[in-house]
Parts: structure tokens; C-alpha cells; sequence
């Protein structure tokens, strides 16, 4: 009985040791164990979220404060039910969009929808009117658009970004 059980405990704590990042359905603000940090809003940090939508998933930004998930289909749209991405390790890490090399990064597939089958996670490199939300990347890395949430409803555009990438 002690061999299964220290057996079965190794196991568990192989997979655990090995998690790579994941999505973790959440709602009404909470955010998982270890979430992927944007930025911090008067003090409040915000994590990466995606919500179903357009047929697949859209990246956004987590206010757990405000209890929902921005995020980007045409124009900045909110939802108390999403999917918090968690990062267990810290294989994930922004870098500036002039950075990227495709020989040594590896982009994180942030989410996809009917008419584009894949949406990068992205924030500007800046603050933009006092906020850094997280959006959807469209294009390749070094050259796409990346397209943001605002608290107005409506869509931004920044050329300006970092992209979630693969620790190299």
C-alpha cells in the first residue's frame, strides 16, 4: 500500500514539475494560481484572459477588481466568464516586437477565431492613456498590428508591442 501511494505521489508531482502553460476557465474576477502579469492599473495588477467569442477564443486583459475579461471583436467588449492563462514556471516572457527572432522565440498562441486561425497575445511597450492592456496580435511578430481593448468600447491600434513568448 505504501509503494502505490508514494508511486502515485511521484506521479503527481512529475506532472505538476512538467506543466507548461495552460488556460484555466475562471469567472466573476478570479484568476488561478499563478496568472501572466500585463500590467497594474492604480496598483491593481491585470493577467492575460481570453473569452469565447467569433467563433474560437480572443485574447485579453483580466481586471480582477472590476471582475471581468476585456477583449478585442470589434471594439472592447467585457465578459464575467473567461479563461485566465497560467504560467506554473515562468516559460513565458514579454519582449519588445524588434526583438524577435523566429530562429530563437517562439510565439504563445493566445487564441484564435473563425476568420483568422491565429491570434498572438500583445501589449504596447507603453503606456497608453495611463493603462497597457493586453490584445491580439494579427500579422507576424516583427510587423503585425496589435490590436487593444479600451475602457470605451472601442478598439485601439498600437504598431508599437511586445509579444507572450516561449522562454528560449
Amino acid at each position: 500500500m505504501l509503494k502505490t501511494t508514494l508511486l502515485t505521489t511521484a506521479i503527481a508531482l512529475s506532472s505538476i514539475a512538467s506543466a507548461e502553460p495552460y488556460w484555466q476557465e475562471a469567472s466573476q474576477g478570479t484568476v488561478g494560481p499563478s496568472p501572466v502579469y500585463v500590467h497594474s492599473v492604480g496598483g491593481s495588477p491585470e493577467y492575460v484572459c481570453q473569452v469565447g467569442a467569433a467563433g474560437g477564443y480572443i485574447p485579453g486583459v483580466l481586471s480582477p477588481g472590476n471582475r471581468f475579461c476585456t477583449f478585442i471583436h470589434w471594439g472592447g467588449h467585457r465578459s464575467t466568464t473567461y479563461r485566465v492563462l497560467q504560467d506554473p514556471h515562468g516559460d513565458l516572457m514579454w519582449i519588445n516586437k524588434n526583438s524577435f527572432d523566429p530562429r530563437i522565440h517562439e510565439l504563445f498562441l493566445g487564441g484564435w477565431k473563425a476568420s483568422r486561425p491565429s491570434l498572438y497575445i500583445c501589449r504596447p511597450d507603453h503606456d497608453r492613456y495611463g493603462y497597457r492592456y493586453a490584445g491580439a496580435l494579427e500579422g507576424d511578430a516583427g510587423n503585425g498590428v496589435c490590436f487593444l481593448p479600451n475602457f470605451y468600447g472601442q478598439q485601439d491600434q498600437t504598431f508599437d508591442y511586445e509579444v507572450l513568448v516561449y522562454r528560449p
